[in-house]
């Protein structure tokens, strides 16, 4: 079984490249990469405004998170008069809906007119966005039928979502070099993110399927999967 859609997660998840524009030091994980990261591919769809969300100044997903708010992509949360983006937090399936949808340009419906899933109401905020991401076949709930929009979004889930996205082709892989993702339901999508260049996992030699993946790690792999995907793909090559 599996879903996905919107997570959580824990520190030292180490990413591929640095999520600096220069060369640095991957927080929390002490790993240095000299890689520097390609400029997005514009997008028509997307909708360019200035500024930064407040809490990311310092952070490590600044590049990542200032690109999708840039894009307007994700608009981040607000309090007295201040936005910010709350980047350790755990993201829920919901809110990973509504950045997909965004970054990949779907055609959002303004209103929804079924049910996208029996536990997702019509009117509830959310529903467009999974009713988008549904109708692309990139989610398809649990084995129960339901989509458990409050949930916070695991690691595999987000994965999975993400190379379908992708656009990458997904072979049936039944293995995994991570020592905890044999055996799980996602471990065709962890392998194929693996070897796709887009996730390493930690130093211990797992990946962590089931933890809750942050809203950092959702827009830093938002960012290097699906915006600047093309440009990746091109630089790895390189």
């Amino acid at each position: 079984g599996g879903g996905g859609g919107g997570g959580g997660g824990g520190g030292g998840y180490t990413l591929p490249f640095s999520e600096r524009h220069t060369p640095s030091t991957i927080v929390g994980v002490g790993l240095e990469s000299s890689v520097e990261e390609p400029e997005p591919i514009p997008e028509v769809c997307y909708v360019e405004r200035s500024g930064s969300l407040s809490d990311v100044v310092t952070h490590w997903s600044k590049d990542s998170v200032d690109t999708l708010y840039r894009n307007s992509i994700v608009d981040g949360k607000s309090k007295g008069g201040v936005k910010y983006y709350a980047p350790d937090e755990p993201i829920t399936r919901a809110a990973f809906m509504k950045l997909i949808a965004n970054s990949l340009c779907l055609d959002v419906p303004s209103t929804v007119r079924l049910k996208p899933f029996p536990d997702v109401s019509r009117s509830e905020w959310f529903a467009k966005y999974v009713a988008a991401v549904k109708s692309e076949g990139l989610v398809s709930g649990f084995k129960d039928g339901k989509f458990r929009a409050g949930n916070n979004l695991t690691r595999a889930e987000a994965l999975k979502v993400l190379m379908l996205a992708s656009g990458e082709t997904v072979p049936n892989y039944k293995t995994t070099i991570f020592t905890d993702g044999n055996g799980h339901w996602a471990v065709k999508y962890i392998e194929a993110a693996r070897k796709a260049g887009y996730v390493r996992g930690f130093r211990d030699g797992s990946v962590r399927p089931d933890v809750q993946i942050t809203r950092a790690e959702a827009a830093a792999l938002i960012d290097r999967i699906v915006v600047k995907r093309d440009a990746w793909m091109e630089y790895i090559a390189d």
